[in-house]
C-alpha cells in the first residue's frame, strides 16, 4: 500500500461510517414517525372521555416494539389531551461510538373528529336555514320586501 492510500483509507472509512449512521438515523426516524402516527390515529378514533383515551394511548405506547429500532434509545414520550386536540411527542437519541449522539424528535398533533356531531350540526343548520327561508317567503307573500335603499314598501 502506498502512503497516499494509507492516508486516504481512514477518510474513506470515516465517510462510510458516517453514512451508515445517517442511514440508521433515517431508519429510526421512519419507525418513530410510523409509531407516532399510529398512536395519534388510535387516540383520535377512540371514543370516550379524556381518561379512557389516555389509557388507550398508554396501552398502545407500551405495545410498541422497541426491538425494531437500531441503536436508538427513547428518552422521553409525552402525550397531551387538551381542548379536543391530541399532541404526541417522542424524543430519543442515536448513539455514535464514543461520546457523541444525534437527537431525534418526532411530534404530531391532531383534533378529534366526531362525524355524528358534525352531521347533527349540519342538520341543525339546514333546519334553521329552512325556517329563515320560509319566513322570508311569508314576508314576500304578504307584500313586504326590502328594497335596495333599505326601506320597506308594500306592493
Amino acid at each position: 500500500m502506498s502512503v497516499e492510500a494509507s492516508m486516504l483509507m481512514p477518510f474513506v472509512l470515516s465517510v462510510l461510517f458516517f453514512l451508515l449512521y445517517a442511514f440508521f438515523l433515517v431508519y429510526n426516524r421512519c419507525l418513530a414517525e410510523f409509531d407516532m402516527g399510529h398512536l395519534l390515529v388510535t387516540a383520535v378514533r377512540s371514543e370516550g372521555n379524556v381518561n379512557e383515551i389516555a389509557e388507550i394511548v398508554l396501552q398502545e405506547e407500551r405495545a410498541i416494539q422497541k426491538e425494531k429500532y437500531y441503536g436508538y434509545h427513547q428518552t422521553e414520550m409525552t402525550s397531551e389531551l387538551k381542548n379536543g386536540k391530541v399532541s404526541l411527542e417522542q424524543r430519543g437519541r442515536l448513539d455514535f461510538p464514543g461520546t457523541r449522539s444525534w437527537e431525534l424528535r418526532v411530534s404530531y398533533q391532531a383534533a378529534f373528529y366526531r362525524p355524528a356531531h358534525r352531521l347533527r350540526q349540519w342538520n341543525r343548520i339546514k333546519e334553521v336555514s329552512s325556517c329563515i327561508r320560509k319566513e322570508n317567503q311569508e314576508y314576500v307573500k304578504n307584500g313586504l320586501h326590502t328594497q335596495s335603499s333599505g326601506e320597506l314598501s308594500a306592493n
